[in-house]
C-alpha cells in the first residue's frame, strides 16, 4: 500500500533546514521495505538523498503575499498546504497518509480521500491545543494516531479517553553507528577547539523554552567550584540559520562575567554534532516546558556521556535510570549535578555506560521503524 508522508509546512526534508520531524523520517523509512511510500515537503535545495520525495509548492508560491495580508488571513493562507496535499493524495494513490505533527492537516486530506487510512503523527503537543469540536473531528477522522512519548499519550487520553484504541507510543530514535562512545571509537578524538578542560555541553535550538539561561546560571556556580570548567552551546535559533534573536543577546549578556568559560559555537550542520559530544564531559539538557522527547539526549545518550536533564514531559522516559534528573527552575539543584558529575569520574562513566546500553535496547532506529511498522500493519 502507498504511503504519503506529510510534513509541517516549515519542514523541508533536509538535514540542514530541517529538524527532527525530517530526521525521523529520514532515518525510518529506508527500514521499511515492504512499503512503498513518497515525502510530501516543502522544497529546499539541501534535502536528504535517496527517499523519493514531491514538493509542495503552491505555498512557497503564495508566501510572497503574507507581508501584505492581515495575520488573520494569513493564517488561512497556510491552509494551501494541506490542501495541496490532499489534492495530491486524491490523484496520487495513496492508500495511507502519514501526517506530522499537524493535526488540522487531517480534516483536509479526510475531505477528499475518504477511504484512505490516516496516520497521526505527534511530535509535541500541538494536538492537546485543539477546541473540543477540533479534537473530535480529528480523532474520529484518523485510523491510528501516534505519539513520540507516553507523556503525549496520557495528555491526549485525558482529553480523549474514547480514542484509546487508536493511539500508539513510538518513541524517537537514534543512530549508534554515527552517535559512538569513546570506548568503541576506533580513532581518538581530536577537537582542541576549546582545550583540555571540564567541558559542560548543550545542544539544541536557543529558544527560551530549552532552558539555556538556566544553565548559565548554574554555570557561575560552577566555576566558583571547578575554575577550569566550561560551557559549550551548540545551536542557534533556528536550523541552518544564525539569527540573532533577542533571547540570544540575553544570553550572550548573562554570560559576560564568565564570558572566557562559555562558548557559543552558533549553528553547527547536523553531520557535525557527533564530535561535540566526543568533547564533552556532561551533557545537560535543562528544558524548562514539558519537552515530549528530545532526540539530542538520546544522541548523548549514545556517546555514553552522562546526562543531567530536566523532570519535564518525556524526558525521564527517555533517561530511565541512566541520568540524573533536575528541577530547571533550580540552579543551585543544577550546579550541583554539574559539579557531581565532573568531580566523579566513577559516577560519569557508571552514568555514560548505562545510557550507551540504553539506546541500544530500546531506541535504535531499526527497533523504532519495526515500531512503526507494527503500527501501519494494523491499518
Amino acid at each position: 500500500m502507498k504511503i504519503a508522508v506529510i510534513l509541517p509546512e516549515i519542514e523541508p526534508f533536509s538535514p540542514i533546514r530541517g529538524g527532527a520531524i525530517a530526521r525521523w523520517v529520514a532515518e525510518v523509512y529506508p527500514y521499511l521495505t515492504e512499503f512503498d511510500f513518497e515525502i510530501l515537503a516543502p522544497p529546499n535545495p539541501q534535502e536528504y538523498l535517496g527517499l523519493p520525495i514531491k514538493h509542495l509548492v503552491a505555498y512557497e508560491v503564495a508566501k510572497p503575499l503574507q507581508r501584505m495580508l492581515l495575520s488573520k488571513l494569513y493564517g488561512r493562507l497556510k491552509h494551501i498546504y494541506p490542501l495541496e496535499a490532499a489534492i495530491r493524495g486524491r490523484f496520487g494513490g495513496y492508500g495511507i497518509f502519514h501526517i506530522h505533527n499537524r493535526p488540522l492537516y487531517v480534516l483536509f486530506v479526510r475531505a477528499l480521500n475518504a477511504q484512505a487510512r490516516i496516520v497521526l503523527h505527534m511530535h509535541n503537543d500541538h494536538l492537546l491545543g485543539l477546541q473540543e469540536d477540533r479534537l473530535t473531528q480529528v480523532i474520529k477522522s484518523t485510523n491510528a494516531i501516534v505519539a513520540c512519548s507516553q507523556y503525549l499519550v496520557q495528555g491526549i487520553l485525558e482529553r480523549a479517553p474514547k480514542a484509546a484504541s487508536k493511539v500508539h507510543v513510538v518513541y524517537n530514535g537514534v543512530n549508534i553507528e554515527e552517535f559512538v562512545p569513546s570506548w568503541m571509537r576506533k580513532e581518538a578524538n581530536n577537537f582542541p577547539l576549546y582545550g583540555e578542560h571540564p567541558t559542560v555541553l548543550f545542544v539544541g535550538r536557543l529558544i527560551k523554552e530549552k532552558g539555556v539561561h538556566q544553565l548559565v546560571k548554574a554555570m557561575k556556580r560552577v566555576i566558583q567550584v571547578i575554575p577550569q570548567a566550561q560551557l559549550v552551546v551548540v545551536g542557534s535559533s533556528w536550523f541552518g540559520s544564525d539569527r540573532e534573536t533577542p533571547y540570544i543577546q540575553e544570553l550572550r549578556e548573562a554570560s559576560l562575567e564568565i564570558k572566557k568559560h562559555i562558548h557559543f559555537t552558533g549553528y553547527v550542520p547536523h553531520k557535525e554534532i557527533p564530535k561535540y559530544y566526543a568533547y564533552a564531559d556532561v551533557f545537560v539538557c535543562p528544558s524548562v516546558w514539558q519537552e515530549p522527547f528530545p532526540l539530542v539526549i538520546l544522541e548523548a545518550m549514545a556517546c555514553g556521556i552522562p546526562i543531567i536533564a530536566s523532570d519535564r514531559g518525556g524526558i525521564p522516559e527517555a533517561i530511565g535510570n541512566a541520568g540524573l534528573l533536575i528541577n530547571p527552575e533550580d540552579t543551585e539543584q543544577l550546579a550541583d549535578a554539574i559539579i557531581q558529575v565532573l568531580e566523579s569520574p566513577t559516577l560519569a562513566d557508571n552514568l555514560g555506560r548505562k545510557a550507551r546500553k540504553r539506546v541500544e535496547e530500546l531506541f535504535t532506529w531499526r527497533k523504532i521503524a519495526q515500531d512503526f511498522q507494527s503500527v501501519l500493519e494494523e491499518l
